[in-house]
């Protein structure tokens, strides 16, 4: 596997050609073109310059097709369906995710754009749409490296749906895989979604803790811009659980003390 596979799904390589009359670069050179582009992309989606980002990606994917890399292809097409994404195109993310799967890409990779398409109808209120995609994504996927995502992607439809109780039970099995370095957000994640089916089945304290829970994951991770979300679910769980013994003496027995 090159280091392009192990990549992050959504990071796709970025590439250039100069417009120069002599013969194409090696593929050595190509390769090492390729990250410095994909950086640039990447900075580009962070700083919020979207156009700029996409306009790389496009360039890359150029590149891809031509060369027949079938996975490069799919990460750079998955990446410009989150720009497109992020620019409000959901029309145009859907067809750059729609040629992943109709592409030569490995299962993974369209079980990925399986579950951004599933994520995009969510996205849009359209529930019966987003659980069909995502059937296809765990069908796809298999023990891909999306799989914990996947799941909780499932967990944030059955919220949507009003089913919390379904809600955890996803986000319980995302929990239950082996944990690594790369999985350790989705756990967070995960935690999340079950403290706010917590929230919906009225079990503050226990929402509480699973805050408290993800919180500390994005606190080793050094997730700034989780960590305060985190707290700030932490906060509102614990202010509603001083409200509910306020109002009823009988609710810190039952529930336990803030920790």
């Amino acid at each position: 596997m090159d280091r392009r596979a192990s990549c992050a799904s959504v990071l796709a390589l970025a590439l250039v050609l100069g417009a120069c009359a002599g013969p194409p670069p090696a593929p050595g050179r190509l390769a090492e073109e390729a990250l410095g582009f994909n950086q640039r992309a990447a900075q580009a989606y962070a700083r919020a310059e979207y156009a700029q980002a996409r306009a790389l990606y496009e360039r890359a994917l150029e590149i891809d097709a031509g060369t027949d890399d079938a996975d490069g292809a799919a990460m750079n097409l998955l990446s410009l369906a989150r720009v497109n994404q992020a620019l409000g195109e959901a029309d145009a993310a859907h067809r750059n995710l729609d040629r992943v799967l109709d592409g030569g890409a490995t299962a993974a990779w369209r079980a990925e754009a399986a579950a951004r398409k599933a994520q995009l109808y969510l996205a849009t209120g359209e529930l019966s749409s987003a659980d069909e995609w995502l059937a296809r994504a765990q069908g796809l996927c298999a023990q891909c490296r999306a799989q914990a995502a996947i799941l909780n992607l499932g967990a944030r439809i059955a919220l949507a749906a009003a089913q919390p109780a379904l809600a955890a039970q996803r986000a319980g099995r995302a929990l239950q895989l082996p944990a690594n370095d790369d999985a350790r957000a989705e756990r967070a994640n995960a935690q999340r979604i079950i403290g706010e089916a917590k929230m919906a089945q009225g079990d503050t304290e226990g929402a509480a803790e699973a805050f408290r829970q993800a919180l500390r994951i994005d606190q080793a991770l050094g997730l700034a811009a989780r960590v305060q979300l985190d707290q700030k679910l932490v906060d509102s769980a614990e202010l509603k659980l001083r409200q509910q013994r306020l109002a009823s003496p009988t609710v810190g027995s039952q529930q336990g003390e803030i920790r």
